[in-house]
This record gives C-alpha cells, sequence and structure tokens, in this order.
C-alpha cells in the first residue's frame, strides 16, 4: 500500500475537507470527507474485492467514528465488485445506521449496477445513478 496524497483544506468558517488517494493493488481510493455537512464521499475506481476490501474498510472507519451523517460510495469507476465488496458495503451501512446515519450508492454502469440488484442491497440502499451534492445538501 503506497500513500498518493494528502490534501486538506480550509475555508472561512473553519470547515475541514480532507482528500485522500491510495493505491492498493488495482484499486484507487480516492476520499472525501465534508465536515460542514457530516457527509463523506467515498469515490472509488478499479477492483472491489477480497484484496482491497480491508484497507478500504480501515480507512472508511476512521472517518465514521467522527459524526458522518450521510455516507456515499461512488462506484462510477469501479470496473469489478465481488460478494465481499458487496460485504464491505452492508457493513458500513449497519454502522452508520447504528450511529443515526444514512447510505447512498452512486453507480451508473449497468453490469455493477446488477450485481447490486443481486445481492439485494439496493432494497435498502439509494442508489443514484447521477449525483448531484448540491441537491442533497452537501
Amino acid at each position: 500500500m503506497e500513500k498518493i496524497g494528502r490534501i486538506i483544506f480550509f475555508n472561512d468558517e473553519n470547515i475541514v475537507m480532507k482528500y485522500e488517494k491510495w493505491e492498493v493493488y488495482m484499486l484507487k481510493i480516492e476520499c472525501k470527507a465534508v465536515s460542514s455537512k457530516n457527509a463523506l464521499i467515498i469515490k472509488l475506481s478499479g477492483e472491489l474485492d477480497m484484496h482491497t476490501i480491508e484497507t478500504v474498510r480501515q480507512y472508511i472507519d476512521k472517518f465514521l467514528d467522527k459524526k458522518v451523517g450521510k455516507l456515499f460510495f461512488d462506484l462510477r469507476d469501479i470496473a469489478f465488485i465481488d460478494s465481499s465488496g458487496i460485504g464491505l458495503i452492508l457493513g458500513r451501512y449497519k454502522k452508520i445506521q447504528q450511529l443515526g446515519g444514512s447510505l447512498a450508492i452512486i453507480c451508473n454502469k449497468p453490469q455493477i449496477k446488477k450485481i447490486l440488484e443481486m445481492s439485494g442491497i439496493t432494497q435498502i440502499v439509494k442508489i443514484y445513478e447521477d449525483f448531484k451534492p448540491e441537491e442533497e445538501g452537501i
């Protein structure tokens, strides 16, 4: 695992936005945390499978302890997801529910959406094909 970079932005209200990028095997993880609206957007690209989920889980869980109200998984750039990737999403869903928050998925790829539908996750998690943060108050 190699850390590519980290940028922290501050605006005039002293609200922090964090950006981190990691490369783990064939997975690139971009994480944006917007603390002003208690939202966390996890942008993933590459493959979300048994080789990459543990790093992703540990990274996301660091943010979930900081009172995230809305968690978004952006899967628009995912090439492949297996059952362990679905398990990762379901685990974060359970955790954020316990914290009083919500989870949604951003996905516009038919093959990934089909896997999500077959898993049943689409019955408990909102799926966006086109996501505009400002429409969600982020």
